[in-house]
């Protein structure tokens, strides 16, 4: 039996290994500019997830402090902005949300202090009503006390069995070095303890960062999306995979790892920066991935692309955001809204506002 699982278990993860492949159908997102809507001023950073009870909720950076916003008509309008968290010490940065199945609303941020003393720390908040009211705020991982030991950009995922991982990148054990790894912590009782961090992935020499976790629609296969900046010149998208059963358990993944991929199915030049991903799952398998490009621009802005059912060979390049020249589009994220829409979610500035603008694209064949 142990032999069995053993052999069962090595399939699922050969079925995550990097070897590229072209999908056979032809994919395109056409954007529509009739969508395109103005959340939050003077904002950055935004993440939009349904709620169970079908709302729209979006949280925010403003100022020093985390937000939400609430929408009931599907993204067209957006109601007052309340304040979910803000830091004593410094700034509350880098939101993220997750409804749990309990129902349960978790919010992890970063706590970024600026006092030379309060460590750098992911913390969490949970709300019972969908972010009506909020719990204490409590820390889940410290780092050091400067920058260079500091720990950024929250993510989170629940597994079928309940289990709760929040991702991070982590600079704590690299004072010295300027590395930075993939760390993440667990919990199995529903947020209320968590273990110790591990890591997950770390590169020699480099920086992995901006850990986007996603559990695919095959209940199989775990991915992540990663900014690497170790795999051709600047900062490079890449992906990390796992199975289900084994969930990066007593596995690292290095530079050479079977286990991590380049995420484009073509190589940009080594000039080219396209950091900060974003990952997402169509309800019919398609994976699509956005990454801030300067790509033919002086500013990096929200590019799209593609890929298959497995998070592999993402191509056609797709730009949201029609932004004029000069002008950037970073912090960006993408929700799944129907069944062939996805929103496109970016820290922009359009018609002369700066905040949190989104748009729909339609995820449709090729003519």
């Amino acid at each position: 039996m142990c032999l069995a699982r053993s052999v069962l278990s090595l399939l699922l993860l050969l079925t995550c290994v990097c070897a590229q492949a072209e999908s056979s159908r032809s994919l395109r997102i056409e954007w529509q500019p009739s969508t395109l809507r103005l959340v939050a001023e003077n904002s950055v950073y935004a993440r939009i997830i349904r709620l169970k009870s079908g709302a729209l909720l979006c949280c925010y950076e403003k100022g020093k402090q985390c937000w939400i916003k609430r929408s009931g008509d599907e993204g067209l309008s957006w109601g007052p902005e309340r304040i979910v968290t803000s830091y004593a010490h410094g700034k509350a940065a880098n939101p993220e949300m997750l409804q749990l199945k309990n129902g349960a609303l978790l919010f992890c941020y970063n706590e970024r202090p600026n006092d030379g003393v309060s460590p750098f720390a992911i913390a969490i908040t949970i709300s019972r009503d969908e972010g009506e009211r909020w719990g204490d705020c409590r820390r889940i991982f410290e780092g050091g006390k400067q920058p260079s030991e500091g720990c950024w950009e929250p993510a989170a995922l629940q597994f079928p069995d309940g289990e709760i991982q929040i991702f991070f990148a982590n600079e704590a054990p690299y004072p010295r070095s300027d590395e930075q790894d993939i760390s993440m912590v667990r919990s199995t009782d529903s947020a209320t303890s968590w273990s110790r961090a591990e890591t997950v992935s770390f590169r020699a020499g480099t920086r992995d960062g901006m850990p986007v976790p996603r559990l695919l629609n095959d209940g199989k296969t775990v991915v992540m999306a990663i900014e690497d900046n170790g795999v051709n010149g600047r900062f490079k998208p890449v992906i990390l995979c796992s199975d289900v059963e084994n969930r990066w358990r007593g596995r690292v993944i290095g530079g050479d790892s079977p286990y991590r991929r380049f995420a484009l199915s073509e190589r940009l030049p080594d000039e080219v920066y396209a950091g900060a991903p974003y990952i997402c799952q169509m309800p019919n398998g398609d994976t699509l991935l956005s990454v801030q490009s300067d790509e033919g621009r002086r500013e990096a802005q929200m590019v799209v692309y593609v890929g298959d059912e497995k998070a592999r060979a993402f191509r056609r390049r797709s730009v949201p955001f029609a932004l004029e020249d000069g002008a950037a589009g970073k912090w960006n994220a993408l929700f799944v809204k129907h069944s062939n829409t996805v929103t496109a979610v970016s820290s922009t500035t359009l018609q002369g506002k700066s905040g949190i603008w989104i748009i729909d694209g339609l995820v449709k064949d090729a003519e």
